[in-house]
């Protein structure tokens, strides 16, 4: 039998879908043995904590996590602009396309002693390639990417159903000059800052931040990282072709690139859902092969500068240089 269920997102997050298939899976398991089921008390219920939120966003610790952010987010946004990019519609379509890949074994097991011996995680790693990657191709110094957090923060939440899922946006500088490890360090403080006020709802700092929204584009952020720390039954696992781009299909895209990843047997996987109007399929898959460039690099030379990091980035000079040879002619016409 298969089971299906649609469940509205305002109610339920993603740590939600986890908790209700368990207690479901209990439920069958208790009516097959005859039993009873076991399942963890409920100390307090949903309601409890939209009350509790309330009452702690009029105290001293939410100010101090509203100062952190109005810091951190000051002055002008900047906005992710990619060399490769089609023109952005006015009104969002929200048509996207999914793409996937498997980093190999060994860049898997050298990332992973990266990260043990600069006392990080996987997820500051994902979150270091990507920043150094969008500087190769758009020279941009200053980015922000947002990341989904649970909000779970105390232990009477782990087993509630409801929406608590927060994002944060994670403003990360790039100093061509430094090299992988300084980056790396530099993203690692940067989000643990930003974890310890992440309880300040997103909603609440976009209207304090006062922005101006445009119906084509995301008020803060262009590209989201979610790092999924899911299970693996499968921990043996190997990928034979890890060059080898799997096409995921046609799917919603609230983003201009959502990124996914997650370990998988012996290795790491990551997926990029992209808007399909603004981004061409040649251009994510390019994408997805120039971040394992850059993640090979950081494990075979972590001490080598960013500038000199090397990226196959002729799809996106040649659409820049198409695009600019498109408006000469266009102000040729006019004049």
């Amino acid at each position: 039998y298969l089971l299906y269920y649609n469940i509205h997102h305002i109610i339920g997050d993603e740590w939600s879908t986890q908790v209700l298939i368990k207690d479901v899976l209990e439920y069958y398991r208790a009516l097959q043995s005859n039993i009873l089921p076991e399942l963890p008390s409920l100390k307090t219920q949903y309601k409890d904590y939209t009350v509790w939120e309330a009452e702690q966003i009029k105290t001293s610790l939410y100010k101090k996590h509203h100062e952190y952010w109005m810091d951190k987010l000051s002055g002008e946004l900047p906005a992710l602009e990619l060399p490769f990019q089609r023109e952005r519609q006015k009104i969002r379509t929200y048509s996207g396309y999914t793409l996937g890949t498997y980093i190999s074994k060994e860049a898997t097991i050298g990332l992973k002693d990266f990260c043990k011996e600069q006392e990080g995680s996987l997820f500051i790693a994902t979150l270091t390639i990507w920043t150094i990657l969008l500087y190769k191709y758009s020279s941009q110094t200053d980015f922000i990417i947002g990341t989904p957090v649970a909000g779970r923060e105390h232990a009477d939440m782990k087993h509630q159903i409801g929406y608590y899922m927060n994002t944060l946006a994670l403003r990360n500088c790039i100093d061509p000059e430094d090299n992988f490890v300084e980056v790396f360090n530099k993203v690692k403080e940067n989000t643990l800052q930003a974890f310890d006020h992440q309880a300040y709802p997103f909603d609440m700092l976009t209207d304090d931040l006062k922005i101006i929204r445009k119906s084509g584009r995301n008020p803060v952020y262009d590209v989201m990282l979610s790092f999924h720390n899911i299970v693996d039954d499968d921990s043996e696992m190997e990928v034979e072709d890890t060059a080898k781009i799997i096409d995921c299909g046609e799917s919603t895209s609230k983003m201009d690139l959502l990124i996914n990843c997650l370990e998988h047997g012996k290795h790491l996987y990551f997926d990029v859902n992209y808007d399909s109007v603004l981004y061409t399929k040649t251009s994510i898959e390019q994408l997805m092969v120039n971040y394992k460039k850059v993640l090979d690099q950081l494990v075979t030379n972590q001490y080598q500068k960013i500038k000199n990091i090397e990226c196959q980035l002729d799809l996106a000079k040649e659409v820049k240089k198409k695009n600019l040879q498109k408006l000469k002619n266009i102000k040729t016409s006019v004049v």
